[in-house]
Formats: C-alpha cells, sequence, structure tokens
C-alpha cells in the first residue's frame, strides 16, 4: 500500500553527527505529529471502509500518473500460423541486446530463454518458407549477466518448468538486463534487470514449436520470492503490477506492461465470483 510520508525538521535544526549524516523522523500522514500540523483535512476515520477507499484512491491515481512501458521493439504481438495457437512477442535481452521471440502464456510464470545449451533449435522455418534463426542466450557473451546464488551452498538456483502438454524446460536462474521503452510521447529507454531461466535443456513440443526461442510468463507467481517478470519490474517501482494483452482478428495484437492500454481497446469483465487466477480470453 502506497503511503505519503511527510519530514518534520526541528526549529533548532537537524541534528548530525560528525560525519555531516542527517538524522530525521519521518511519520505518515496519519500520525499525531503530522495531524499536529497540518490537521486532519477530511480524511477518513483510519481503518474503516472509507479510509481504505481512500488510500486505494490514493495509489490508483499515484499508478496512472506513471507510464506503462513495454518492449524496445514496440508493443506489437503476433501468431504464427500452423506452428502454435500461441502469442509472440520480440524482447531484446543483455548487453549487447539480443532479440528472442518468446512465446506468451498465461497460464504460467516463469521466464525462460534458451541458454549455453547445444541441443537447442538454431533456426525455424515458417510455413511460408522463410528461415529465421533463433538466437542463444550466452551468458559469457553478455557484460550484464548475473549469476544467482541459493542457500546454503550459495550455487546457481536450479530450476524445472513443466507444462501440460508434457513439454519442460530445466537449467539455473541467472539475471540480466531487459531492454524496455516507456509507452508515452517520450518513448524514454528503460534497462531493467529481470530474473529469468537459463534453460540449457527444453524439451517436448515447446522445443521445436510453441516455445522455441523462450517463453515470457504472464501468470501470477507463486509463493513469497514472486519470480515472475513482471512482479519483478513491479518490485522495482518501474511498473504496476498489472499488464494489458490485446488480440486482434488479424492474429496481430499488443502487450502493454503496466496499469494502462490502449485507447480504443475492449475490456473483458472478470468473473470474481472464482477464487482462483483465471484469464478470459
Amino acid at each position: 500500500m502506497y503511503w505519503f510520508l511527510f519530514f518534520l525538521v526541528a526549529a533548532m535544526g537537524v541534528s548530525s553527527s560528525p560525519n555531516n549524516n542527517g538524522v530525521f523522523d519521518i511519520y505518515d500522514r496519519y500520525s499525531n505529529e503530522v495531524v499536529d500540523v497540518l490537521g486532519k483535512g477530511g480524511l477518513p476515520t483510519k481503518g474503516g471502509a472509507d479510509y481504505f477507499s481512500y488510500l486505494a484512491a490514493r495509489d490508483s491515481r499515484r499508478r496512472q500518473s506513471s507510464p506503462a512501458i513495454t518492449f524496445s521493439s514496440g508493443d506489437g504481438t503476433f501468431q504464427i500460423e500452423l506452428l502454435s495457437p500461441l502469442y509472440y512477442a520480440k524482447v531484446y535481452v543483455g548487453t549487447p541486446p539480443l532479440p528472442f521471440i518468446v512465446a506468451l502464456d498465461t497460464g504460467s510464470s516463469l521466464f525462460w530463454l534458451p541458454c549455453n545449451c547445444s541441443v537447442c533449435l538454431r533456426n525455424i522455418t515458417f510455413y511460408w518458407n522463410q528461415t529465421t534463426n533463433c538466437n542463444i542466450y550466452h551468458s559469457d557473451k553478455s557484460s550484464t549477466y548475473k549469476s544467482i546464488g541459493c542457500p546454503p551452498s550459495n550455487n546457481g538456483c536450479p530450476f524445472e518448468a513443466r507444462y501440460k502438454d508434457g513439454s519442460s524446460a530445466t537449467g539455473v536462474l541467472i539475471s540480466d538486463i531487459v531492454h524496455l521503452t516507456t509507452y508515452d510521447h517520450q518513448h524514454k529507454h528503460v534497462q531493467a534487470p529481470v530474473t529469468f531461466g537459463c534453460a540449457s535443456n527444453v524439451t517436448g513440443y515447446f522445443r521445436d514449436y510453441s516455445a522455441f526461442n523462450g517463453l515470457l510468463g504472464l501468470g501470477l507467481g507463486n509463493g513469497p520470492d514472486n519470480m515472475d517478470a513482471l512482479s519483478i519490474l513491479a518490485a522495482q517501482g518501474i511498473v504496476g503490477n498489472s499488464f494489458s494483452l490485446c488480440f486482434q482478428p488479424s492474429g496481430n495484437g499488443t502487450l502493454i506492461l503496466g496499469d494502462k492500454g490502449t485507447s480504443n481497446q475492449r475490456e473483458t469483465p472478470l468473473d470474481l465470483s472464482i477464487q482462483k487466477y483465471v484469464l478470459y480470453i
């Protein structure tokens, strides 16, 4: 929950240590110290329904004031007919940035790429006879790569993702830069570190077809760590923890990360009676 914090500085000045480090007291808007100075100002009673509605409205306005983001390649998504019913997006990862055509999956939460592997798909030929090279992530070729250690040995963190069709991806978790852009008139370039799976072994239909060049899970992360890419971006304050995925009859679409969508898209209502994570398409 977002809180407004206020600094109250004594009239005699701020206490400081010999190394000139200032010491401040911090109070929230409802504290007696702040109310004594600013008054209640129409604030609802703390703990009541109006109180939480007030905070939610404040938080909503804050998030709406921040631009949404999308991938540096643009907000476009696309289908590859006769290959998979999934939609795809181009994502640039690492330094220098390397493009990957990742499948978008709302039923899982992990982001992974083919990585340091010898049996990963190197290229794919589409039904119109066009052959496209499939990049493979190599940790030693990106200057912004970082390994991730797991306790107690602090060695690499293994992962295993299994899917309903029998496909799987296994490897270790790593971190690197994902290249994004703000979804506004400024189109400001954003580089954000994201944890993802370095998949050295991919099996099944995903390897040769559906997720031939990686997969971006858009589902909610499980557990306190929230390893899905969107939660990681939200935790850094880069964007709100939500996304807008719009489909068009032509097979193209848009993916926008954050609390804003395109002005011409239609909305799908949520069925709040179902107490589990479900996306309606």
